[in-house]
């Protein structure tokens, strides 16, 4: 049976990672099937995590796989990353450090650094977020100003900060000195930082947790 005739009998989760690919990728190309050119994309990018990281020239570069097929694989993963952030925003509240992390598991996949700046109303329940890329020791000189008039703009009474490692959770002499000018600079506006998160593969680590907010 076809996957597509499986997944209408049987639903999605039937399906096996390979077949769903083949799937988005609808046709083989170069003398292969679309099932040979699915294991092709999974020898190059293994995991889901590999995969939703990869540029679409990286996706390209693979044999038979040309421009449709690779922006289609990327609106896919993207639309999966949008419903995740999408179901954990209604009335989430962030009253614990793992909510944090677990809203902004997505930032796991960047290999870039990116600083997540998500505002809350009084209850700690979400108002918005907004991500901003840069490493913490260039971040200090340029952006500081972009976050306040992201949260004055919506009236945010506070908000958390979250940023990715890719080496450990552990915070740098940088990311305490961001969080202390971030926090004087909100104090003085009446916008309290809550927190400040540092996620990883393997955990978080929550600076107030540690005594460093």
């Amino acid at each position: 049976m076809k996957p597509r005739e499986r997944m209408k009998l049987s639903g999605p989760e039937s399906l096996s990672t390979k077949e769903l690919l083949a799937i988005l990728l609808r046709t083989g190309s170069n003398g292969m099937d679309v099932f040979e050119l699915s294991e092709k994309v999974l020898e190059k990018f293994p995991t889901l995590s590999s995969l939703f990281s990869a540029s679409v020239d990286e996706l390209t570069s693979i044999n038979g796989v040309g421009l449709a097929k690779a922006t289609a694989l990327k609106a896919a993963l993207e639309l999966g990353k949008r419903l995740y952030l999408e179901i954990s925003e209604k009335s989430f509240k962030f009253d614990k450090p793992e909510f944090v992390y677990n809203f902004s598991k997505d930032l796991i996949f960047k290999q870039e650094e990116v600083l997540r700046v998500i505002a809350v109303n009084n209850d700690l329940r979400y108002l918005a977020h907004k991500d901003f890329s840069g490493s913490t020791s260039t971040f200090i000189a340029i952006s500081i100003r972009d976050i306040f008039n992201f949260l004055v703009k919506i009236s945010a009474d506070g908000f958390f900060l979250i940023h990715n490692h890719r080496s450990n959770p552990n915070p740098s002499r940088d990311d305490i000195e961001l969080t202390e000018k971030i926090k004087d600079a909100g104090d003085i506006l009446g916008i309290k930082l809550i927190d400040h998160v540092i996620i990883h593969p393997r955990g978080y680590t929550s600076l107030k947790a540690k005594g460093l907010i």
